[in-house]
């Protein structure tokens, strides 16, 4: 098994291996270096300086493993060499160690070659940060050693956490200290901390997509970076940059929202009628911040003698849309709790989305809405066509009788029939 501990060491170490394992050594040590990189002894000035290209090295360099089909090698190549000439290629001997090593690390990040590859992560002994860099490029290269006869070693390599071993003490720190200092560039740098934050974990997943189980929606906006690596769009700037992925992303989730819903009502309209021992009254609706409001309700519905499905104490054991499925095709009637946190949440919409085309403008009453806070509900248009009861600024018994009322009224005899209890 490897040992490697310095630059001759990880060159002899990738003698003998295949180039996309020395790639994926170098990209995965540009990952583990990029929080030193805006660390507090680096000069504010770099950091609004390279920002942006650092992410742009590492975003690329990433891409190209995880869509082989596009070709990339040329664009990593420019956007490394760029990163690394903006430092300097003699950074390891100057006064910021840790924007030398991201330097060396974005110089490396896709230089096709192994000798090329493993002399970048020649971090000066000065650096307070080789050690580390090294600890996790050995750590990568044992792994790889264990799976010598896998010839898809080296991309299932990106799919694993940055640290094999446990994250280094510091790095953590130094890493939530970028954080501040990214966001205080600019706000719409939160896409890409929280890309990265995926990558520390080793998620399969580029960007947080709910429904995207086989990662179309994904790998459309992974295909929209790879097509858009030149500088002329990286030029823009960081806000632009920032906010086309940032739209890219609310798009998928939108398709993604779609597809689920759709699903969903086609498992309902499927689902043969339950038998009225298996109906259920009530299907509970709520963000998971909104919990203790949820078991609130749920408390009241069972005074009244009323059956219920909620996430809480229903969705433990089974896969989640399964059960959003099986509980909506079994209630009669949908509580909704609305909040902020409701609307961003991309399973409440696809539930209540689902509840909506069983019962389109609420005629029958089947959707029994609840107000959690303070909001306009202006921009969900249908929802607020529908009659809803607000609970916030209420006593707890004065909230018990409004969900009471709520829940018991009946606009007439024909167009409700009493629920089974």
């Amino acid at each position: 098994m490897a040992q490697i501990t310095s630059r001759e060491e990880l060159e002899d170490w990738l003698e003998d291996q295949p180039n996309d394992r020395a790639q994926v050594i170098a990209a995965r040590a540009a990952l583990r270096v990029l929080p030193y990189a805006f660390g507090a002894q680096t000069p504010q000035n770099w950091v609004n300086s390279f920002a942006l290209s650092l992410i742009r090295v590492n975003a690329i360099s990433w891409i190209a493993h995880n869509l082989p089909a596009h070709e990339l090698a040329h664009a990593a190549r420019t956007v490394a060499l760029d990163a690394a000439g903006a430092a300097g290629l003699d950074a390891a001997q100057s006064a910021v160690p840790q924007s030398a090593a991201a330097a060396y690390a974005g110089y490396t990040a896709y230089f096709v070659g192994a000798a090329d590859a493993a002399s970048a992560y020649a971090v000066d002994a000065a650096s307070a940060y080789a050690a580390t860099v090294w600890t996790g490029i050995d750590a990568d290269c044992c792994w790889l050693d264990s799976r010598n006869k896998e010839q898809s070693a080296a991309r299932q390599l990106t799919r694993k956490a940055l640290w094999l071993g446990g994250e280094p003490d510091g790095w953590h720190n130094a890493w939530k200290y970028g954080t501040h200092r990214l966001r205080a560039l600019d706000q719409g740098y939160d896409v890409w901390i929280d890309w990265y934050n995926r990558r520390i974990k080793g998620e399969r997943a580029a960007f947080d997509i709910p429904g995207d189980s086989d990662r179309a929606e994904d790998k459309k906006i992974l295909a929209h970076l790879a097509d858009a690596t030149n500088k002329v769009f990286w030029d823009k700037g960081a806000t632009y940059v920032n906010t086309t992925l940032q739209s890219w992303i609310t798009q998928a989730r939108e398709r993604a929202s779609a597809k689920l819903v759709a699903s969903a009502e086609l498992e309902v309209t499927k689902s043969p009628e339950p038998a009225v021992s298996d109906r259920i009254n009530f299907f509970i609706s709520y963000a998971t911040v909104d919990e203790a409001m949820a078991r609130e309700v749920e408390a009241v519905l069972v005074e009244l003698g009323y059956t219920s499905i909620a996430q809480f104490k229903d969705f433990k054991q089974s896969s989640f849309v399964r059960s959003m499925r099986e509980g909506l095709a079994k209630s009669e009637r949908f509580i909704a709790l609305y909040s902020k946190a409701y609307w961003s949440s991309d399973h409440c919409q696809s539930e209540w989305d689902a509840a909506y085309a069983r019962d389109p403008g609420a005629k029958r009453r089947k959707i029994v809405p609840f107000l959690l806070e303070t909001m306009d509900l202006r921009q969900q248009p249908l929802a607020s066509e529908i009659v809803y009861e607000p609970l916030h600024g209420l006593s707890k018994d004065e909230r018990k009788k409004a969900i009471k009322q709520m829940i018991e009224y009946r606009p007439s005899a024909s167009l409700a029939k009493p629920l089974s209890r």
